[in-house]
Formats: structure tokens, sequence, C-alpha cells
């Protein structure tokens, strides 16, 4: 590997491990008396710098977000999530959709990542969810509408 690319993935690596911080931190923070909306606000823009840098590296993000994974946590899953449903890739979705049912906190992962995304980009595939056969996925669904208050 190449200066270059050691720097790329070094950088790919740290807007990863970013995200998924940023991720569980706003999470916590998010109940605390002290914590004001304009904290959660600064938190929610430097989440979405990391996303969009990520976007930015396209398969080479998606290859690192995966090895993130080798821990399912709920920050990893925000961002498998994030990545795949932004990238529209089937196979992606999939496999994230499946790292997501492994427990509690990866599921809330992506339910997260399909409240951030734009409506757009999720409703299409959130109505998916709701038609399948697979229970697990009707429950994506509901709680994806419930963090987006929307009516199902």
């Amino acid at each position: 590997m190449n200066a270059q690319a050691s720097a790329f993935s070094h950088i790919i690596q740290q807007l990863a491990d970013n995200a998924s911080f940023l991720w569980v931190l706003r999470g916590r923070q998010r109940g605390e008396p002290h914590v004001y909306p304009e904290h959660i606000a600064e938190l929610d823009e430097r989440i979405q710098a990391n996303l969009d840098g990520l976007l930015l590296y396209g398969e080479e993000a998606w290859a690192t977000a995966q090895a993130n994974g080798e821990f399912p946590q709920g920050g990893e899953a925000f961002c498998l999530g994030y990545l795949a449903f932004s990238s529209e890739d089937v196979t992606k979705i999939q496999y994230a959709t499946e790292f997501a049912l492994q427990n509690d906190d990866t599921f809330k992962g992506l339910v997260s990542a399909l409240a951030w995304l734009p409506g757009v980009e999720v409703h299409p595939w959130i109505k998916q969810f709701f038609h399948s056969k697979n229970l697990a996925h009707k429950r994506i669904a509901l709680a994806a509408c419930r963090v987006r208050k929307e009516d199902p």
C-alpha cells in the first residue's frame, strides 16, 4: 500500500469512528438536563460532516464500515445503515439490515439512520419493510416511522 492510499485509509477510518462515537454521545446526552438543544444541534452537525466525508469515499468507506462491524454496536449500525440506504444498493441494504438485527443497540442504530436520512431516500424502503413477511422488517419499519414521527 502506498503512502497516499494509507493516508486515505486512515482518514476513512477516522470518519467512521467519529460518526459512530458522536452518534453514541448524542444518544447519551439527549436526555441530560444540562445539555441544551444547541449542544445537540452542534453534535448533529459534526455527525453529518463525518457522514458526508464517508459518502465521498464510496466503496472504501463501505468496506471500512463493514470492518468496523466486527463489534456489533449501535454506532457501527448507524454508519452502515446510513451508507447503505444512501447508496440505494439492495445488497448493502440487506447487509445493514441483517447486521442491525443482531441486538437492541444495532437495531437502534439502523432505525436512527433511517430517521437521519431524508424521507425521499427511505420512504420506499420503509414501505417495503412493512410489506415484508419478515416480522423483524415490520418492526424496523414501525420503529422508523415512530422515530421520524410519521404515520405508518
